[in-house]
């Protein structure tokens, strides 16, 4: 029935377990996917055709507009008894309940491991691309442009997506801060580096002047200002709030 299809993964005992193993087989891209199908409460990435990294982002970034993932019925699904119709006659899912079966399989696809970790992986690419783009189009001034703000929003989306992985791991009693320690090195890039850079930022936006002595800007002959002799005449002082950030 399609109640039961479309019931979400909450009411599994333990809703990480949907395909949390990984392993070589399968055809998942590293994700075992007979383990993913067995632990999935309702539906689980079939493994035909085979879900390789390219089709499952695109159908993920697609908004699993063009099919290019099939979904089937767990094994939890597949071997629970199918209840009778209210007419007393066992039979197939009604066209009523399509919608409903069509929303379960959106909700578990995304929520299936190997969607989140390539969808995670395609957007911390995109995190640092960004992060490149801000280091080199930094003129030195104060000024804020929408790219920056961007980019320190996204900061602060990774700052609460670790405090939820943080929280997360507490609830099902597992080590965050592992011997790795990529744990700690999240908490000190987002919790202590990025929100000293951010009030660098906003300290020198409000304080500094709008051309400190050392910007990167050009004069109007197009070379640098560093060797001006009339560089600390025309521009104000240093802004060393600015300094320390990009040092930072």
């Amino acid at each position: 029935p399609a109640a039961r299809l479309a019931t979400s993964g909450a009411e599994a005992a333990d809703p990480h377990q949907h395909g949390r193993g990984r392993g070589r087989g399968g055809g998942g891209g590293g994700w075992d996917l007979a383990t993913t199908c067995a632990a999935a409460p309702t539906w689980c990435v079939s493994a035909h055709p085979e879900p390789t990294s390219i089709r499952v982002l695109v159908h993920a970034l697609t908004l699993t507009v063009f099919g290019l993932v099939r979904m089937e019925p767990s094994l939890n699904v597949r071997a629970a008894p199918l209840e009778e119709e209210e007419d007393g006659e066992g039979g197939p899912l009604d066209e009523i309940d399509r919608p409903a079966i069509c929303m379960g399989q959106v909700f578990d696809f995304y929520r299936a491991p190997c969607t989140k970790f390539r969808l995670r992986t395609f957007c911390y690419v995109l995190f640092l691309a960004q992060y490149a783009y801000v280091l080199a189009m930094d003129d030195g001034t104060p000024d804020v442009n929408n790219v920056e703000l961007c980019f320190f929003t996204w900061c602060i989306g990774h700052a609460a997506d670790e405090l939820h992985q943080i929280y997360e791991s507490a609830q099902r009693q597992v080590i965050h801060f592992d011997e790795e320690g990529w744990g700690a090195v999240d908490v000190v890039v987002f919790f202590i580096l990025f929100p000293v850079v951010m009030c660098l930022r906003v300290h020198a936006l409000a304080h500094c002047d709008e051309l400190p002595a050392i910007a990167y800007a050009e004069d109007a002959d197009g070379e640098p200002p560093f060797n001006s002799p009339f560089d600390n005449e025309e521009r104000g002082a240093r802004c060393y709030q600015l300094e320390w950030a990009r040092i930072i």
